[in-house]
């Protein structure tokens, strides 16, 4: 969710693989970085709704975010997936990009 200093995680799921990138909730990142802070900033997404993110901010971790939006159509909150390159791949959008789009936009709903 943004923040005035950047953005901060508020739910956290951890894979059950034992090789696994965790984002703690409560953690706080910059705005700008990664594709959770460039869904939040309202960067140009992909035809499919998401927008990805390859050792944008922590080499070897991809990811793939796309903005909950409110009733009022401000982006309010980004869903996101994040994990170990060797399984994200560095086209991360292409196999999650979908799941991605789909779950906020049903967030997006229930919050509208």
């Amino acid at each position: 969710m943004p923040e005035t200093d950047g953005r901060r995680c508020v739910i956290s799921l951890e894979s059950p693989n034992g090789l696994r990138w965790i984002v703690p909730e409560g953690s706080l990142f910059p705005i700008a970085r990664g594709s959770a802070g460039r869904a939040l900033s309202g960067a140009k997404l992909s035809n499919g709704g998401w927008i990805e993110s390859v050792e944008e901010r922590v080499k070897g971790v991809a990811s793939v975010s796309a903005p909950v939006i409110d009733a009022a159509g401000d982006v309010i909150a980004a869903l996101s997936i994040s994990g170990p390159l060797e399984r994200m791949s560095r086209n991360p959008g292409a196999k999650f990009g979908a799941m991605v789009s789909r779950g906020a936009r049903d967030l997006s709903h229930f919050v509208a």
